[in-house]
């Protein structure tokens, strides 16, 4: 019985997966492009600025535009306060939460944990039962 649980727990355990890796490089090469995107915009404007009015108006109005936007940038990142999300009511209510303490219970990672063994208790126990028994078949097995 307890070499097919062995068995079991790698399909127990699975569950479907995002790539971070390609999802973070995707994010990356997007802000990589921006940012080129926005020099070249830039350059192009100086030049532009520079051949019609003169090099003392490109930089007034290109500095004056940069000052502008970081002040704009400066407000809206001042203005986000994080706000933690309240525990879902069937995870409030959970026996298991009850026993851990607040502080751990307010962590992401934690809620995250409870949420799924509160959506898939079945899946839940057989995990933990099976984990159970092959963590005890090999502390307190009995050497020949």
């Amino acid at each position: 019985m307890l070499r097919y649980a062995k068995y079991a727990v790698p399909y127990i355990l699975k569950a479907p997966r995002r790539s971070p890796v390609k999802s973070l490089a995707g994010l990356a090469l997007s802000y990589i492009l921006f940012l080129l995107g926005a020099i070249f915009l830039l350059i192009a404007a100086f030049i532009w600025v520079a051949t019609h009015y003169g090099t003392d108006t490109a930089f007034l109005s290109l500095g004056t535009i940069f000052l502008i936007s970081a002040a704009i940038f400066m407000m809206i990142a001042k203005d986000k306060r994080y706000v933690k999300p309240p525990l879902p009511d069937n995870v409030a209510q959970d026996p298991l939460a009850a026993h851990i303490p607040a502080s751990v219970r307010e962590n992401p990672t934690v809620q995250k944990l409870l949420l799924h063994v509160s959506e898939n208790p079945v899946a839940a126990t057989a995990t933990a039962v099976t984990l159970g028994m092959l963590i005890s078949n090999e502390f307190f097995e009995e050497k020949k």
